[in-house]
């Protein structure tokens, strides 16, 4: 996977637009993030979660969308991380952002609140954000924790966040992966109040479970959080694509403004010819399909064949064959996509299954790949100058 997770949702979401278009639903409900008040620069993570709002929304009739801080339930990454934190640590550091303040709920209420959002077509359509727990800072929050579950780590303040150095820590001791813990740990330094809204309202009458129980109700008898059986499939999903060693990697990039995914296709085999000087060469047939080799050698690296090019917003080529294609795997895919309403190129190569030993594929290929997709988002904001 070489991707920003910014980029990873962006093409997740515009995914899933496509594939409930072509369905035909008409009603989704996507759960977000709360969105910090005010006009300040928001997190990377809290303005992937609004940006994915926008993208399901230009394909689907009516979007309804609930936005939560910390969710207290089995499978829940933002509590599995504080749990794991509070559980290990005998002595904690208090950063700055221990003083943000956070709406945190219970996975019942979200429970709830979707059901509200699917049986009453009055909150179709709508923003609401749910918090059944009360509003409290992040350092209230780990203490409580701490004291349900039998857990009273000592803890040190200093008057700085330190987010480069702390993410490697939260990581290790938070048992989570630092692709997930970086994004999440940047969305501390806001304030997260929940607004007044009718679903929230409706909560309120409705009543949630306590922090407590809430608590308790999330960990085994050893203070360790509870892991959902759901989870545990996508970890065996994730071993058996390592197994086969396939690749994805996306890569977000401007491009100029009238340009269709096909002319962003068309554009990328051209410029690819020479990029290299003389050692590498592409060249495009009468089919539209790439060829991409090494001087004086017959056989290519690279076969792209168009699959899909009917679509101005997104043009397919299948990785055919080629020398650094295994031919035992099935073919990949070279997507580019135009996504968040025609102002983003996101370029996709997914499924692909590299002929090169994997350590070779990672220290060598893999990087080329990444400098020149870099390289062409370079070329594509100078023309769009």
């Amino acid at each position: 996977m070489q991707a920003r997770f910014e980029d990873a949702d962006l093409l997740l979401a515009d995914n899933f637009a496509r594939a409930a278009e072509k369905e035909g639903v008409e009603h989704v409900v996507y759960l977000s993030g709360i969105q910090p008040e005010g006009s300040e620069a928001v997190s990377l993570h809290l303005a992937s979660r609004k940006e994915v709002e926008s993208v399901l929304r230009k394909r689907i009739p009516s979007v309804t969308v609930l936005r939560a801080g910390v969710i207290f339930g089995p499978g829940g990454s933002s509590f599995t991380l504080i749990a794991n934190l509070v559980r290990r640590l005998p002595v904690m550091i208090y950063p700055k952002w221990v003083r943000s303040w956070t709406h945190s709920t219970d996975v019942s209420d979200i429970s709830w609140a979707l059901e509200q959002c699917l049986e009453d077509e009055t909150l179709a359509g709508g923003t609401y954000d749910i918090g059944g727990h009360e509003a409290q800072p992040y350092g209230d929050l780990i203490r409580r924790i701490g004291d349900y579950t039998g857990r009273k780590p000592k803890a040190f303040r200093v008057p700085f966040n330190a987010f480069v150095l702390s993410k490697w820590w939260v990581s290790l001791f938070g048992g989570m992966p630092l692709q997930l813990v970086e994004p999440l740990q940047d969305s501390l330094r806001h304030d997260l109040h929940v607004r007044d809204n009718p679903l929230q309202l409706r909560l309120r009458e409705r009543g949630s479970r306590s922090l407590r129980d809430s608590t308790l109700a999330s960990v085994d008898e050893d203070g360790a959080p509870k892991r959902l059986p759901s989870r545990l499939k996508a970890d065996e999903r994730q071993r058996k694509v390592r197994e086969e060693s396939l690749v994805r990697s996306i890569q977000r990039m401007p491009f100029p403004n009238g340009w269709t995914s096909q002319d962003l296709a068309a554009e990328y085999a051209r410029w690819l010819d020479g990029l290299f000087g003389p050692l590498i060469k592409s060249n495009v047939d009468d089919e539209g399909v790439v060829r991409v080799g090494l001087a004086g050698m017959r056989s290519p690296l690279l076969v792209l064949k168009p699959q899909d090019f009917e679509d101005s917003e997104r043009a397919v080529y299948t990785i055919e064959s080629g020398l650094l294609v295994r031919s035992d795997r099935p073919a990949g895919y070279f997507d580019f996509r135009i996504v968040s309403e025609g102002k983003e190129l996101i370029t996709c190569l997914s499924g692909y299954a590299p002929a090169l030993p994997w350590w070779l594929y990672v220290i060598a290929q893999a990087r080329i790949h990444k400098l020149v997709m870099w390289l062409f988002g370079r070329r594509l904001a100078r023309i769009s100058k």
